[in-house]
């Protein structure tokens, strides 16, 4: 690919952003939406000028597909998409399954989609009686309440989720998930994340229940808190992160090939605001709606288990202190088993209990496992290495409470990284980098790595989210790393270099261009 050329849609894309920024917030939501109360699909002139999908890039391919715009089709955060009034609204509560339209992108339907309709059609198969979503949704905030233990981790409570829960909007006594108190930021496609052979961990957590599936990369929605008595952003974040499905190479180039037809019919023929709104609302209620592991385009019941038939692979939080002291990640999943029927607090996907760092421990699993952290292709086990031994399978066994690996939290002070002693200068020469190398490539994977020094988040200025709360009219901030390109010193001293959006449109790219 012509990197220039690469460069130049980037460079416009984000352009476009910075101008859409520079009016006051109010007057950019106002703005925007001014003509389009009766028909929330009305495009008003002003708000046609501020999406970034009234221009066409040009081909690629040999110029035969339409070109890719990172604000368009990877990191969407354009305001006539994150403030449409009809898709981040959701005044009726209703969750007929046929309509891709009013409240596709709000969170209150969003998290009311994962209860499930009582009957498991893929991890085990038995009826369950469904919570009513505004419990459902009670339950995962009471998870902060109270102290919890993840694989061994303690998981102390956040008491100031009290303040949340008593200010969020109530009817009938519930929380009115209809006034969820959270903004949507962005939508992100993480088409770079292609995965059709996920990596499995040890002998007894090998994933069997296929927990982390095969897929064409994922499908992420970023929200943020708002304090419903003054509108104003809070700096908390949720991600819910779902799962394309796909299990074939065949199956990938078609989820692609349909996300890809946002860029247009053909090249320098882009799709117009209201096209462009109601295919992205389409595509992401596909991957979205409940059930959606049995029903998206493609699925056949009982080859994609999900635990209640979802595609949700994760939900996680970024608390910069909201909730308590400092900055908190955690991660929840629905349970595999349905009659659990609340989400569930899980271990961080790519991040050690922070007791191991500076072990000997870390370095064993750095070196045994080589070749796929410097592909990035690792999974962090539950255990390293599996428990053997006679005693109960019980945190207060020391010896079970030794192997129990990975992380139930994350906290970050952009000091700490990741390190071991005991890492050889060259790991070996099958694995073909250094010790120095290995250690970063880990580290930057971990959720205080990748939002701390690992990743030069720490200067000049701190960055504590990737994407970052955002008031009503303005679009949410994007760290150095994701609008790229930048330098930074690693938390070893060493200088690198990173320019993100150009990784994943290139990525991106790769893979379409080798449909053809």
């Amino acid at each position: 690919m012509n990197l220039n050329l690469l460069g130049l849609v980037i460079g416009s894309s984000l352009a476009i952003v910075a101008m859409g920024a520079c009016a006051a917030p109010g007057d950019v939501g106002r703005r925007a939406h001014a003509d389009a109360d009766a028909d929330p699909d009305v495009v008003s002139v002003s708000e046609a000028a501020l999406m970034p999908v009234a221009r066409g890039t040009p081909g690629i391919c040999g110029g035969a597909t339409p070109g890719i715009d990172y604000g368009r089709e990877l990191v969407i955060r354009d305001l006539a998409v994150v403030e449409d009034r009809l898709r981040t609204r959701w005044p009726s509560g209703s969750m007929t399954p046929t309509d891709p339209e009013e409240g596709v992108w709000h969170l209150g339907r969003l998290m009311a989609g994962m209860v499930g309709d009582g009957t498991d059609k893929g991890v085990e198969n038995e009826p369950y009686v469904p919570l009513a979503p505004p419990q459902f949704v009670r339950d995962w905030l009471g998870m902060w309440e109270r102290d919890d233990s993840v694989n061994c981790d303690l998981v102390a409570a956040r008491p100031r989720i009290e303040e949340i829960i008593a200010s969020w909007p109530k009817k009938d006594g519930q929380l009115d998930l209809t006034q969820a108190p959270f903004r949507l930021l962005a939508i992100v496609r993480r088409a770079d994340l292609v995965d059709l052979s996920p990596p499995g961990t040890n002998v007894r957590n090998n994933d069997s229940l296929r927990r982390d599936q095969a897929g064409a990369g994922e499908l992420r929605f970023v929200f943020g808190l708002v304090d419903p008595r003054t509108n104003q952003p809070r700096d908390f974040t949720v991600i819910l992160e779902y799962n394309v499905p796909a299990e074939t190479d065949a199956e990938v180039g078609d989820q692609l090939a349909r996300w890809h037809a946002l860029a247009g019919n053909a090249p320098q023929q882009p799709l117009g605001p209201v096209a462009y709104r109601k295919l992205l609302a389409s595509l992401t209620w596909d991957i979205t709606q409940p059930e959606g592991a049995t029903r998206c385009a493609g699925c056949t019941v009982g080859t994609r288990a999900r635990p209640k038939d979802s595609n949700l692979i994760r939900l996680r939080t970024n608390d910069l202190g909201v909730l308590g002291i400092g900055q908190e990640f955690r991660e929840f999943r629905l349970p595999l088993k349905p009659t659990h029927r609340d989400l569930q607090h899980f271990y961080l996907t790519q991040t050690p209990a922070v007791r191991h760092d500076e072990t000997t421990k870390l370095g064993d699993y750095l070196v045994q496992y080589c070749a796929e952290i410097r592909d990035e292709h690792h999974k962090v086990p539950q255990e390293f290495e599996p428990y053997r031994g006679a005693g109960p399978r019980e945190c207060d066994n020391q010896e079970f409470d030794a192997v129990q690996f990975q992380a139930g939290r994350s906290a970050n002070d952009m000091r700490s990284y990741w390190d071991a002693p005991n890492l050889p200068p060259e790991v070996s020469a099958a694995c073909g980098i250094t010790g120095s190398e290995l250690r970063f490539r880990f580290s930057r994977n971990t959720c205080n790595g990748c939002h701390g020094r690992e990743q030069g988040m720490h200067a000049p200025t701190a960055q504590f989210f990737h994407i970052g709360p955002r008031t009503e009219g303005a679009e949410a901030p994007l760290s150095r790393f994701l609008a790229g390109p930048y330098a930074f010193i690693d938390a070893r001293g060493g200088l690198r270099d990173h320019d993100e959006p150009k990784r994943r449109l290139v990525d991106y790219e790769r893979r379409l261009c080798a449909l053809r």
